[in-house]
């Protein structure tokens, strides 16, 4: 399989001062995972993933979702994750490489990137919405649980999917242990 190396050490070094080879291999098995797929629309998916898994971790990791803005100002209605006041946005490397309409690039994912300025001179507006706002595909999960979400995935794959990113079998024992992690998260 064809790997991102330089993107998977930029990962690696942004989280080392966690100094948790969970978290770091979660996060670089989730970037695996996307650039695998070719995924180009799975911001949504990729948060929720890694929020069950950091939460599992014993992180308090935030869903976020709103405008983002990169350096072409097209705006696009997008989901990442907040840890520690910090974005973690692994999907947005996806969207910038492998969707057809992107408009923008960038060189590797955000990983613990700042509001204010990041590496990729994106512009994140959490919980911003404009007039369009009910036409986005993340809008109609908006306020569902994050249980509700997982389970309305193809045969359920969202729960395997982070099993796999903890390095997990997906028995039901193991899965009934992460529904319990989430049981009162909403996205």
């Amino acid at each position: 399989m064809k790997r991102d190396y330089d993107a998977i050490h930029y990962i690696q070094r942004q989280l080392s001062g966690f100094e948790d080879k969970k978290m770091v291999f979660a996060m670089t098995k989730a970037f695996n995972k996307m650039y695998a797929a070719k995924e180009p629309d799975g911001c949504l998916s990729t948060t929720v993933e890694l929020f069950i898994a950091l939460k599992y971790l014993g992180y308090k990791p935030r869903i976020c979702y709103g405008l983002v803005v990169p350096p072409s100002d097209y705006e696009f209605y997008h989901a990442w994750l907040e840890l520690d006041g910090k974005i973690v946005d692994i999907a947005i490397y996806g969207n910038a490489k492998f969707s057809p309409y992107s408009t923008f690039d960038v060189r590797f994912p955000i990983v613990m990137g700042s509001y204010e300025a990041n590496e990729q001179g994106m512009v994140y507006h959490p919980f911003t919405f404009d007039e369009d706002w009910h036409d986005a595909l993340i809008s109609k999960v908006q306020g569902m649980s994050v249980i509700e979400y997982c389970d309305k995935s193809p045969k359920q794959i969202l729960w395997t999917f982070v099993c796999e990113l903890l390095d997990m079998s997906p028995l039901k024992s193991n899965v009934d242990a992460l529904r319990d992690t989430v049981k009162n998260d909403m996205i």
